[in-house]
């Protein structure tokens, strides 16, 4: 409080708002501007179904709700019994049942018996190891191989791959199509995530520098190259037509029906393939949807296909390995993306939400590279450039993620892989004399 003596012969001090001495008073501009310097955005978080949850950075720790696999399966197509003594040479009888993936086999494989097994099935009891069907030679009620197998060969236990309760996914991570498929794996149906920075956007205060960093992106149909073999005129052909051609896939549990590849129970795709084999007709067509019971199973299918040239159709999402490494295809789906209605409020929403599916494209994955306001005004014009230009085509992607896969390699190393093999693609996106240096120290 300034107080003042009003009395005659009292003087007036200018001091009622003197500071301390050595302190000076901060110019406004200096002190909005330190101000603005200290201040960050701090975006608002909000709970989200998982499987809407694409492109989002969570905002919390996320933790597994049940193990996955959730139940012990086959890695493979073959025949499951109890392994105790094995020698060099096996003999199983035959049971007269299947183990199917997606449905519970309710008997007990006694000892010394064998039971037919397909691919992401749950081992029934009794059971405790598989062998390939490409190893057992099978005479009427009986099979036969040969060679030791290790107790739990060819399968998956429960828990292998995440055991209820580990950390998924730190804060701050942003949430990618594979995670899409662990998070419903592992029971999280509603996450923490940040709210995008759309007003950040519209304020410049961070910029859209790249809206296409890498090409060939997103989720749909595919097929091996080893049908374009067997059926050369499918080539160029689009979903739609190729949907009237079931006898190309048939299927093992039917041949005469046409054998579609969908996604494991559990995944947001499965409803959205589900949904799309209705909007289709694919049923009335002649086709089948198969459920591959999990990640292994779906990669399953593909290699064994692959491998053997065989035909396959079905969804999977790119880049991944599994698409560098088996050249897979992606086929046109021959008609648009329907409406962002059809697809969030039926499409992706289980079959009694979804009374009447429209047939639809899939709906089209984004990915940019932002830059802030800050490094738009003093990072540099050749910096900018170059986030402007790098954009990484689908097929390169696609071949480091096989590099990193089958080396057990970093990124770090494989973006050393790049600049060594890819000049082509690198090169457009720094100076010449950045490239000649980049170049030097390989």
């Amino acid at each position: 409080m300034c107080i003042r003596d009003r009395s005659k012969n009292s003087k007036i001090k200018d001091d009622c708002f003197a500071l301390p001495k050595g302190i000076n008073w901060c110019p406004v501009d200096t002190a909005l501007e330190k101000l603005k310097n200290g201040l960050s955005i701090l975006p608002e978080e909000k709970f989200i179904p998982s499987e809407k949850s694409l492109g989002f950075i969570i905002s919390q720790p996320i933790y597994a709700l049940i193990s996955n696999p959730s139940f012990s399966n086959s890695a493979v197509d073959g025949y499951g019994f109890h392994c105790e003594n094995l020698s060099d040479e096996n003999r199983f009888t035959l049971l007269p049942n299947v183990a199917y993936a997606g449905a519970d086999f309710v008997d007990i494989v006694p000892q010394n018996y064998a039971i037919r097994i397909m691919t992401g099935a749950k081992l029934p009891k009794g059971v405790n190891t598989v062998v390939l069907n490409e190893d057992v030679t099978l005479n009427g009620n009986q099979i036969f191989f040969r060679g030791k197998l290790e107790k739990g060969s060819n399968t998956r236990l429960a828990g292998e791959d995440v055991k209820k309760g580990d950390l998924l996914f730190n804060k701050g991570h942003r949430i990618k199509v594979q995670d899409l498929a662990l998070l419903v794996a592992t029971g999280v149906k509603y996450i923490s995530v940040y709210e995008p920075l759309k007003v950040a956007v519209s304020e410049k205060r961070i910029f859209v520098a790249n809206k296409a960093p890498i090409t060939g992106l997103g989720e749909g149909w595919w097929i091996t190259p080893g049908t374009v073999e067997k059926h050369p005129e499918i080539k160029g052909m689009t979903a739609m037509e190729i949907l009237e051609h079931p006898e190309w896939f048939p299927s093992k549990e039917d041949p005469s029906k046409g054998a579609f590849v969908g996604c494991p129970a559990g995944w947001g795709c499965q409803l959205a393939n589900a949904n799309l084999f209705r909007a289709f007709e694919m049923e009335k067509k002649g086709w089948v949807l198969i459920d591959p019971g999990s990640a292994a199973g779906l990669d399953g299918t593909i290699s064994k296909a692959a491998d053997s040239g065989s035909p396959w159709f079905g969804y999977y999402w790119n880049p991944t390995s599994m698409v560098g490494k088996y050249g897979l295809i992606s086929v046109d789906f021959g008609v648009k993306f329907h409406s962002r209605d059809n697809w969030d409020n039926c499409i992706t929403l289980a079959e009694q939400d979804c009374a009447d599916p429209k047939p639809t494209a899939w709906t089209k994955s984004e990915v940019n590279s932002i830059v802030t306001a800050n490094f738009a005004k003093t990072g540099g014009k050749d910096a900018l450039k170059y986030v402007k230009k790098r954009t990484y085509p689908g097929d390169v992607m696609n071949s480091m993620l096989v590099y990193m896969a089958d080396n057990q390699a970093k990124g770090s190393d494989a973006a050393v892989e790049v600049l060594k093999k890819h000049e082509g693609v690198w090169g457009k996106w720094v100076s010449s004399a950045a490239k000649k240096k980049i170049k030097a120290s390989l």
